[in-house]
């Protein structure tokens, strides 16, 4: 794996990263106008199903499914293998069917998630951290894999607190700030997960990117294993018991549920 330390251009963010939290509030409907009373007949249900059906939007629950959502980010992609781990297989192909694998579980669990790539194509850091910045998601994953004692390392990003400024904004080296302490909490929660699996894991803390400049909570996923056992990253018998911990561990951080 690798991870770049270099400082970016500080740029600034839009006074979207204040509101990341609070941002997915369903909108209230005003209420259909009562009809005038008459002598007519009420209608009967069939033909009354349209209005019901208007006056009970949004429900609660489409509401989370539609506003809260995962973002999985595999690692490199295209030309850009990431790490050789052995036997040929390279890391972009173990961080795509990991993040594949990690949205199966989410899905069965009820919890919206999106790929930032579905395909082979490479994405530069600081795309993946606009883009993550644009769709604001509850909570951004970053996958990686390495070579190594077999188990996962999870990661949570570290940014110095920004100096005080007069404007609303954060430079883009600090755009993680805000969230670290939920970045932290979920990191706990999938790292408690992992150990009740028996799954070997490491949790750091490192400034990392693109994850210290993704405005909502982020963390790092990083899958291991020694070169000669490469192969069964790519496979569901590595793959299921750590994508059902990490399912789980963001359910119970779920709005819907409980919180780390």
């Amino acid at each position: 794996m690798r991870w770049s330390n270099r400082l970016t251009a500080s740029v600034t963010l839009a006074a979207l990263l204040c509101c990341v939290q609070d941002r997915a509030r369903p909108q209230s409907h005003s209420p259909s106008p009562t009809p005038a009373k008459s002598a007519a007949p009420a209608p009967t249900p069939a033909a009354a199903k349209p209005r019901s059906q208007d006056q009970q939007k949004p429900q609660p629950s489409n509401a989370k499914q539609q506003d809260y959502f995962v973002l999985i980010d595999p690692s490199h992609g295209g030309g850009d293998k990431g790490a050789v781990l052995g036997s040929g297989v390279t890391e972009k192909h173990i961080t795509l069917a990991f993040a594949r694998e990690l949205r199966k579980e989410l899905t069965e669990r009820g919890i919206a998630c999106r790929l930032l790539r579905e395909a082979d194509v490479p994405i530069s850091l600081e795309k993946r951290a606009e883009l993550a910045n644009q769709q604001r998601p509850f909570l951004y994953i970053g996958i990686h894999a390495a070579t190594g004692p077999s188990g996962v390392r999870v990661y949570t990003p570290r940014v110095e607190k920004p100096a005080t400024s007069a404007v609303p904004f954060l430079s883009w080296e600090a755009a993680q700030f805000p969230a670290m302490e939920r970045s932290a909490a979920f990191a706990r929660s999938v790292t408690r997960e992992l150990q009740r699996k028996s799954v070997h894991v490491a949790g750091f803390s490192a400034a990392l990117r693109p994850l210290n400049n993704v405005a909502a909570p982020a963390i790092g996923i990083e899958l291991a294993a020694p070169p000669a056992d490469a192969g069964t990253l790519l496979t569901q018998k590595v793959e299921n018991p750590i994508a059902t911990a990490v399912a789980i561990a963001i359910a119970q951080a779920h709005p819907g549920g409980a919180h780390p």
